[in-house]
């Protein structure tokens, strides 16, 4: 088996693509440090995404379909990396902790803001979520 030899560049490169991209699409969705209001960011995301919008569906246009699509260009890009550079194993390997790791990234960030974005409507919410339950649980006792 022939093993391409060392290429700084093409890693320099593939690394900054990633780093590049996905500060381009945090920065387009103002989900930077420096862009928060205040050093919560959490308080700052509930106001901005609040109940209002979670029951609109904007939320899901706002996050999960970029979340998607920035996926998608992951994929692509990992097909089109792995098929046409040639790349050595230690290349490969670095490559695909980046794609993977980038995905992580993806879903747990926008799950763990869904989550606590629905709480907080939960908790603020005027009207009892879960009525059947809270009737069940009188009789019990």
């Amino acid at each position: 088996m022939q093993v391409n030899p060392w290429n700084p560049l093409t890693f320099f490169v593939i690394c900054l693509g990633f780093f590049v991209f996905f500060m381009a699409f945090m920065y387009s969705k103002g989900m930077l440090w420096f862009q928060q209001d205040n050093a919560s960011g959490t308080d700052n995301w509930l106001t901005r995404y609040g109940a209002k919008d979670i029951a609109t569906g904007s939320w899901g246009r706002r996050f999960v379909i970029p979340a998607a699509a920035l996926y998608l260009i992951l994929s692509i890009l990992n097909v089109v990396v792995m098929n046409v550079l040639e790349l050595s194993s230690f290349q490969r390997l670095i490559f695909l902790m980046f794609h993977f790791l980038s995905t992580f990234v993806i879903f747990i960030f926008f799950g763990v803001r869904h989550l606590r974005i629905s709480r907080h409507v939960l908790e603020t919410s005027t009207e009892d979520p879960f009525p059947d339950a809270r009737e069940e649980s009188d009789d019990l006792s």
